[in-house]
């Protein structure tokens, strides 16, 4: 059960009153649709906007090279190194 407050219903109301919707249902499918497609949008702008800061990281000389940047996390997480000759494994 959804509790609204009187005026969120009288807003669900108006909207049925007006033929926007056919129920209150439909009010209520169309608004957590919207929430969702405003959480996608915030999600994108926010990887956006982290690919746009790892690029200007790069360009500002603030990264690594991959292999330097796994070995340091494969430290601060206490994993082995990986070895250094590849032709061992498939």
């Amino acid at each position: 059960m959804i509790e609204l407050t009187p005026a969120q219903q009288a807003f669900v109301e108006s909207q049925v009153a007006r033929g926007f919707y056919h129920d209150p249902s439909e009010v209520v499918q169309a608004g957590i649709e919207l929430l969702s497609q405003q959480a996608e949008q915030r999600e994108y702008d926010e990887t956006v906007a982290s690919v746009k800061r790892g690029i200007e990281d790069h360009e500002a000389g603030r990264s690594l090279p991959v292999a330097e940047a796994f070995a340091l996390i494969r430290h601060e997480l206490g994993m082995p190194e990986e070895p250094t000759d590849r032709s061992t494994k498939p």
